[in-house]
């Protein structure tokens, strides 16, 4: 009876290896949707994340108490977290990173983290302060929780709300 417990209990520690093993090599990639997505926070500061097609993305601050405003284009790639069971996922630190047994994460149900590689491409700057943006050129590694109506990105949530096309216009028209 013990060798039989013993057999069966080392079966199944390799199927949990094997099911994690090759569950972590599938990879998910992360696009942008074809209509462009914009979320919202608020506060002292007003931030906005901007989906735009083709994996691009304005990231908007403005910071209304020191009349500063400084947004950034930036090409976003990455990878989706990889789901297990409940709420534990695996996320890489980096896009580039390789899947590791530490990359396991606990999340609240119905999020799903991505892991984003943020590149800025062109940046404009009203105003005086310290800068909240890379420079041009830079990249940037986030994990980002999304769920249906928000994400979280730099520890704030922003809810989603509907796009100003004519403001998106506006950005872009200043960031050319």
């Amino acid at each position: 009876m013990k060798n039989i417990l013993k057999t069966v209990g080392i079966i199944l520690m390799v199927l949990i290896f094997i099911f994690i093993g090759i569950k972590s090599f599938v990879y998910y990639g992360f696009t942008t949707s074809d209509t462009i997505e914009t979320y919202e926070t608020t506060g002292g500061s007003h931030m906005l994340f901007i989906f735009l097609p083709d994996n691009d993305a304005i990231i908007y601050f403005n910071d209304v108490v020191n009349n500063k405003e400084e947004y950034v284009l930036a090409h976003i790639t990455g990878e989706h977290g990889t789901h297990y069971f409940k709420n534990i996922w695996s996320v890489n630190s980096s896009v580039k990173s390789v899947p590791s047994i530490f990359n396991f994460r606990i999340y609240p149900k119905n999020v799903r983290p991505v892991s984003l590689e943020i590149k800025i491409e062109k940046k404009y700057i009203n105003g005086s302060g310290d800068i909240v943006f890379p420079k041009i050129g830079d990249t940037t590694n986030k994990n980002m929780l999304f769920t249906d109506e928000s994400i979280k990105f730099n520890g704030m949530w922003m809810n989603k709300i509907d796009t100003d096309q004519n403001f998106v216009n506006l950005l872009l028209e200043k960031l050319n």
